[in-house]
């Protein structure tokens, strides 16, 4: 049966411009809608929150408007979990989608037919954890890869539903790499759904293959050093570089 209902699970007001064109993307390709909203920043800070944001339109299920929580979540060690009603209410729909809810634990895992899944902008057999596109920038490598995960209580160990690389090797600043590791993750929430619709599972990889697991600890003052002097390296030799192209016309127009 095609995937027609997601649930999208928010830890912020707003969406980010390429997770809003991922859900447009995912209206143009498929039958599925977000039919469902979980927002994990509102309730028990603003009185008034009814957790609603603006999902483009295209990407919406007929009845969204009468569809929204706002709740907090509860606390579990380092990750959160779900009321039990509220996860009722997202196991009613086909897959369910997070972003920015923090490390999801408990039965809100398998609720939904198809899992919860979450974005990773790095590939899980090379980096895991946080500030992925910054270790990209400062290993200098050449591509970049952007993960989709169907998620299990293990952090940035579960199944892959859709994944794509992207070429880095040219990006000046640590922005610029990950904008265009952003943007190259926008197809893949309709890759995922298209990949279920057909009937294939998504690829687990095994516990040895994974990747290093990068903690916030992890960034020292070297790694600042080696950040600010790779990138002021990048960023003085593109200017000499332009520098000498512009001189080169001034000199041939005159």
């Amino acid at each position: 049966m095609a995937i027609e209902r997601l649930a999208l699970l928010l830890g912020r007001d707003h969406l980010r411009d390429w997770l809003a064109d991922a859900l447009v993307e995912m209206a143009a390709r498929t039958d599925a809608r977000v039919a469902l909203v979980v927002r994990t920043d509102t309730a028990g800070r603003d009185p008034g929150a009814d957790g609603r944001v603006d999902i483009p339109e295209t990407a919406r299920a007929s009845d969204l408007e009468r569809r929204y929580v706002a709740l907090d979540p509860v606390a579990d060690g380092p990750g959160v979990r779900f009321p039990a009603a509220t996860v009722d209410r997202i196991a009613e729909t086909d897959a369910a989608l997070q972003n920015g809810v923090g490390i999801l634990k408990g039965d809100v895992l398998t609720a939904p037919e198809h899992g919860v899944l979450s974005y990773h902008h790095g590939d899980i057999r090379r980096y895991r954890g946080v500030y992925t596109h910054l270790w990209n920038y400062l290993d200098r490598v050449a591509t970049g890869g952007v993960t989709l995960l169907q998620l299990t209580e293990a952090l940035d160990a579960g199944a892959i539903a859709a994944e794509r690389e992207v070429d880095i090797a040219d990006c000046l600043t640590w922005s610029e790499l990950e904008g265009r590791k952003h943007r190259a993750g926008v197809p893949l929430v309709a890759d995922a759904i298209e990949r279920f619709d057909a009937g294939r599972e998504p690829e687990t990889v095994p516990e040895d293959e994974l990747g290093r697991m990068y903690y916030s600890s992890d960034v020292t003052l070297g790694v600042v050093a080696k950040y600010v002097a790779l990138e002021t390296a990048k960023t003085t030799l593109n200017r000499v570089r332009n520098t000498r192209r512009l001189l080169g016309i001034w000199r041939d127009s005159h």
